[in-house]
């Protein structure tokens, strides 16, 4: 398989390629943070289609390591290797590029950005990397109690909802003693700084809500 190829799956040749690579339940995901990405782009007009197809692949490496690597004769940089080490859980989604390159000669770089920064973020993503990035976290699938209301407001504003996405994630990373990656750290100021007046007032009432719910 080539890039052209990747380029051609759809909902029906997805899942056939997934399962190459991911488990049922995680496939299940991926598919939903497609669609979810999908629908998102839509309504954002950007690219749909990369959107999808972001979706579809950004977890392509999530099962894998630099060992797997390392067997099917994948170069790796000593730069992911030690990410390998410090950051095992947002590994796959750096590692996603070099692979899909190596394997698939895949270059698009729209696709490649959002699938890096699905997992950290980072200052200044594009509003299809914000797509992802919020779509990842916001699938159906996921059991947040907030999952809702993000997705209103992702339909609201994507740079609110990617500030929120992140400072739950690093509020999520912190109760469980767990390393946040400075990009992640980076994304929430960032946009943090991006919020108008009026959306400050509408984040400080989802957030009171949430904690009255608790």
């Amino acid at each position: 398989m080539d890039e052209k190829a990747i380029l051609s799956l759809d909902s029906k040749t997805a899942p056939v390629f997934l399962a190459a690579y991911l488990t049922p339940g995680r496939i299940q995901h991926v598919l939903q943070v497609a669609e979810m990405a999908n629908v998102l782009a839509l309504h954002w007009q950007i690219d749909s289609r990369k959107a999808w197809l972001a979706g579809i692949l950004h977890d392509i490496c999530k099962s894998m390591s630099p060992e797997t690597f390392k067997t099917q004769g994948i170069p790796l940089s000593n730069p992911l290797k030690r990410l390998f080490r410090h950051y095992p859980k947002v590994w796959h989604a750096f590692a996603a590029l070099p692979y899909l390159d190596h394997c698939f000669h895949f270059q698009d770089r729209d696709i490649l950005n959002a699938i890096q920064w699905h997992t950290t973020g980072k200052r200044d993503l594009s509003p299809l990397d914000q797509i992802v990035f919020i779509a990842d976290y916001i699938e159906p699938g996921r059991p947040f109690r907030h999952r809702a209301w993000i997705e209103t407001l992702a339909y609201q504003s994507l740079e609110a909802a990617t500030y929120v996405v992140s400072n739950f994630s690093c509020i999520h990373l912190l109760i469980r003693h767990e390393q946040i990656h400075p990009a992640t750290l980076r994304c929430r100021s960032f946009f943090q700084k991006k919020l108008t007046l009026d959306l400050q007032k509408t984040l400080s009432k989802g957030f009171d809500a949430l904690h009255e719910a608790l």
